[in-house]
């Protein structure tokens, strides 16, 4: 098993990590969709160092030889996971800032177009209220 100086280490720095998030959340420097499975994955971690068991049962299970490859394959996993989600999360304002970049280019296009043809309209005024 796992010695119980090492178990109170990982309680202490699993808390610390959702403090951390937590805190961060509630000071707008995080969103909670995006934090979201970080704090899956400390929630996670913090039951694994409470219940060392868990990770016997489960490398016992699936026919791994020791708990400690158990937890390296549920990490890659979870990282895995992360790295799929930023990458959605990526392609999404990816997407997002093309489309504003391209409205943009036609408000500007139509603000040319009205300066030529009515070349004495206060152009000022009008983009204001377009942008």
């Amino acid at each position: 098993m796992i010695s119980f100086n090492l178990q109170i280490l990982l309680m202490l720095l699993n808390i610390g990590l959702l403090l951390f998030l937590l805190n961060n959340i509630r000071k707008y420097k995080l969103e909670l969709k995006y934090t979201l499975l970080w704090l899956i994955l400390s929630l996670v971690s913090l039951l694994l160092s409470v219940f060392p068991g868990i990770l016997f049962f489960i490398s016992n299970n699936i026919y791994i030889e020791t708990p400690v490859n158990a937890l390296y394959l549920v990490s890659f996993i979870v990282v895995f996971i992360i790295l799929y989600n930023n990458t959605v999360i990526i392609s999404q304002l990816t997407n997002q800032t093309k489309k504003l970049t391209q409205e943009i280019g036609l408000l500007k296009n139509e603000i040319d177009q009205i300066k030529q043809f009515h070349p004495n309209a206060n152009t000022s005024s009008s983009n204001r209220d377009i942008l």
